[in-house]
């Protein structure tokens, strides 16, 4: 029979299975795009304010069409539209693109986005500042208004969200690629509770307009202009010193592995 081990001797903790540099890079892969989520989450922080400052500032305006009038949400249907239209559109440039070898990589096209949720932003300012004269006259413009905004956040959504899962897919290692996945998608939760942060500071929410006050919505949207606007030059930093995967594709297009691109 075995002897027990003798009183007060201690055990040898197991041995940890040695780590090789293929599991160091796929951990630097990990690591390199929750950096890349950094600057997702005030893009999604961007787009939130379709739910709620959007809706605010179109309740002050005409919303009449003909002898009817819409409900401020309706004015979503601008931002479905951007994306119905904008999809396929998309899907042409890029292959267009392929076939002369200019592409755009899927870096750029996610830039792109934030740079649309940054323009969607500046369009909302300057419709706030435009209009606030004629609200406060007792005579809104109308609602229409504010369909360029929407417009931009749709195909901020359309560069900016999809670029952003597919390069949770492609650029991940293999086993963490449903991780990468998650980690864009909780981007989204938090740019969400960014954006209910954002209007509950006191400066900010007295710019928001209710039964009391007129608000100034020009001024919230000129300080998220600003901020979308370094956010962009925070990816760019941050893009510039990414190194993606080269995609390697099946005749039929079909993403069939992702190799590491060493820089030159």
């Amino acid at each position: 029979a075995a002897s027990a081990p003798a009183a007060g001797a201690t055990r040898k903790p197991p041995s940890l299975p040695p780590v090789s540099a293929a599991d160091v890079e796929d951990a630097k892969r990990v690591l390199a795009y929750l950096l890349i989520c950094l600057p997702a989450t005030i893009f999604w922080m961007a787009y939130a304010q379709m739910g709620a400052a959007f809706i605010v500032q179109a309740l002050a305006l005409d919303r009449r069409v003909g002898r009817f009038e819409i409900a401020a949400a309706t004015l979503n249907a601008f931002n479905t539209a951007a994306i119905i239209v904008l999809l396929p559109l998309y899907d042409i440039a890029v292959d267009w693109l392929r076939k002369r070898g200019r592409v755009p990589t899927t870096l750029q096209r996610i830039g792109a986005g934030l740079a649309a949720a940054a323009l969607a932003m500046a369009a909302a300012a300057v419709a706030a500042a435009a209009t606030r004269p004629a609200i406060a006259a007792g005579a809104p413009p109308s609602v229409f208004w504010l369909a360029p905004q929407f417009a931009l956040v749709g195909a901020a959504e359309v560069l900016a969200s999809v670029g952003l899962l597919e390069l949770a897919f492609a650029d991940a290692p293999r086993g963490a690629r449903s991780l990468l996945q998650a980690a864009a998608l909780a981007s989204v939760a938090v740019g969400s509770a960014l954006a209910s942060a954002y209007s509950s500071v006191p400066a900010v929410a007295a710019w928001i307009p209710d039964k009391e006050r007129g608000g100034r919505l020009d001024l919230y949207y000129a300080a998220l202009t600003a901020l979308t606007a370094a956010n962009v030059a925070l990816f760019v930093v941050i893009a510039r010193w990414y190194k993606p995967r080269a995609l390697v594709e099946r005749a039929t297009g079909v993403v069939a592995e992702c190799a590491l691109v060493e820089r030159a």
